[in-house]
């Protein structure tokens, strides 16, 4: 309480004064200032991102863990995502697909080959070796049919 009268009695704004807390306490807040690669977990099943520059509310498609140094909350697909999250992605709950972010957006690709998605030490591997006429590809990709 000390704290926010001094902060207040410097002349700062409320917001400022919330900011100013939120660093202290090391609490997110949904619409706080926040810097990359941000978050914490604000229940089993969802946490507090950081999307450029302010805190948003993400469900977590496989649950939301935290420790010390990590969070780990998979967004599920048409999911926001950050620009430092471009390009990474992460199994669904299923293991049948991986949610990728594109342009800003969780976006499912479909992992039909035997091995489906499964994480390595190296990052998450789509076996993307069975797929269906039209669906989006990698250029360099080669896969069976679906249907045979």
């Amino acid at each position: 309480m000390l704290l926010v009268a001094a902060a207040a009695s410097l002349g700062l704004g409320c917001e400022r004064v919330r900011q100013v807390l939120d660093r202290i306490t090391g609490t997110p807040r949904e619409g706080a200032v926040c810097t990359a690669y941000s978050g914490d977990c604000v229940g089993p099943n969802e946490a507090l991102i950081c999307i450029d520059g302010k805190y948003i509310r993400r469900a977590c498609e496989n649950g939301c863990t935290s420790n010390a140094r990590d969070m780990e909350c998979v967004a599920g697909e048409g999911q926001r995502c950050a620009r430092e999250e471009e390009g990474t992605g992460n199994c669904d709950a299923r293991g049948g697909a991986m949610l990728v972010c594109e342009r800003g957006v969780v976006r499912k690709q479909p992992c039909r080959g035997p091995d489906k998605c499964k994480g390595s030490p190296t990052g998450v591997e789509c076996d993307g070796t069975i797929g269906i006429k039209g669906e989006k590809c990698s250029k360099d990709a080669i896969a069976c049919a679906a249907d045979g």
